[in-house]
């Protein structure tokens, strides 16, 4: 289906590469552009806590 909005089409053929930069009317939150978002990393903090204290007791165990 064809557009006919010009500047939706010239947009398409001036930002045609995933390289290229973006206008810098569009503003992007940093978290996300990150690739994680603040629940994600408190998640993943969560989850390495548990792994590296289970890992201390298990060591502190079998050293005894």
């Amino acid at each position: 289906m064809k557009t006919t909005n010009v500047n939706a089409t010239d947009r398409k053929l001036a930002y045609a590469s995933p390289y290229d930069v973006e206008p810098a009317h569009e503003v992007h939150n940093p978290v996300v552009r990150a690739g994680m978002s603040v629940v994600e990393m408190v998640a993943w903090l969560v989850v390495m806590a548990a792994l590296s204290i289970g890992m201390i007791v298990l060591l502190w165990n079998v050293s005894r």
